[in-house]
């Protein structure tokens, strides 16, 4: 009753990466939590058995209260992010910036709009491309940009728009 809930718990964590969805999460924190409260429970005995530290069973029972208390919160903010559809942390959004401004296809870029729903990224940019260039080529240097996004972070979901260069795009341009 112990190891059970345990190894089911690791096993959730392990399987559901870094990227775990609220759900994930919440099954992790029940299963972490019914083996801690055997383990609980399985000191308490031994201590009320051979030690007669009757005040031990609160003490672990307030431990586990708080620890239950502490993934409530984490829960929530969890859920409530999801549900709000949050803009995507500023390190995944340093490195979306850092391949666009590493991509010699565009003039320049702007206008990114970033949110996470659920376990999907969805990125919005604007690209910019120089007046005399095609719109095939255009459309395949959009997709090479796009692929080098999804091999860093394959669970994104990429909206491009292309336009061309000129002094009013200026800012939070490559160039």
């Amino acid at each position: 009753s112990i190891l059970t809930p345990v190894l089911l718990s690791l096993y959730i964590k392990k399987k559901s990466n870094s990227n775990i969805s609220p759900v994930m999460h919440a099954e992790h924190s029940h299963f972490w939590a019914d083996g801690l409260l055997n383990f609980g429970v399985l000191i308490s005995l031994v201590s009320v058995y051979f030690f007669q530290l009757f005040w031990i069973d609160s003490v672990i029972g307030i431990c586990i209260s708080f620890f239950l208390l502490q993934e409530s919160y984490s829960l929530f903010f969890e859920s409530f992010n999801v549900l709000t559809d949050k803009e995507l942390d500023e390190n995944i959004t340093k490195e979306i910036e850092k391949i666009l401004n590493n991509s010699d296809e565009i003039e320049g870029w702007h206008a990114m709009r970033t949110r996470k729903s659920g376990s999907e990224y969805h990125i919005d940019v604007h690209l910019e491309f120089s007046d005399d260039i095609s719109l095939k080529k255009a459309h395949n240097s959009s997709h090479n940009i796009e692929n080098r996004i999804m091999e860093k972070y394959n669970n994104a979901i990429i909206l491009t728009h292309f336009d061309y260069r000129n002094d009013v795009n200026d800012v939070n341009n490559k160039k």
